[in-house]
């Protein structure tokens, strides 16, 4: 190996490591995420519920997704959402929903110490 070619690898180690401190630096230390991911489905019949709202909340945050045409959804979960309880609901959206408001909504309560990160979702018909 000649000395240019030393050179050249360990200059590009120093700006690859240079790199990785500036951004740490700038935008603070990137916490890793977790996957949730689970499904909604009818109670009575079993088939999947499409269009679906998934929420997660923990005291004043909050994120939705819709679910698929298989009533699957998906979002990605801050690792400090594990730090404390927090919550993940399945709802109609009222104003959108093509089931008229026939389900009620169903929560799990998700717990620090519990590392479950699929949540499926019976959803009951309204009487």
């Amino acid at each position: 190996m000649s000395i240019a070619n030393t050179i050249r690898k360990k200059v590009l180690s120093l700006l690859a490591a240079g790199t990785s401190f500036t951004m740490a630096a700038c935008y603070g230390v990137t916490s890793p995420s977790y996957y949730t991911s689970g499904t909604v489905r009818d109670r009575q019949t079993g088939a999947a519920l499409p269009e679906i709202e998934v929420c997660v909340t923990q005291e004043t945050y909050r994120e939705c997704v819709v679910t698929d045409d298989t009533g699957a959804f998906g979002f990605q979960v801050s690792s400090s959402m594990h730090e404390k309880p927090y919550e993940i609901c399945a709802h109609e959206k009222a104003e959108e929903s093509p089931y008229g408001g026939i389900y009620e909504e169903a929560c799990h309560t998700m717990l620090p110490e519990n590392d479950v990160l699929h949540v499926d979702f019976f959803l009951t018909r309204r009487e």
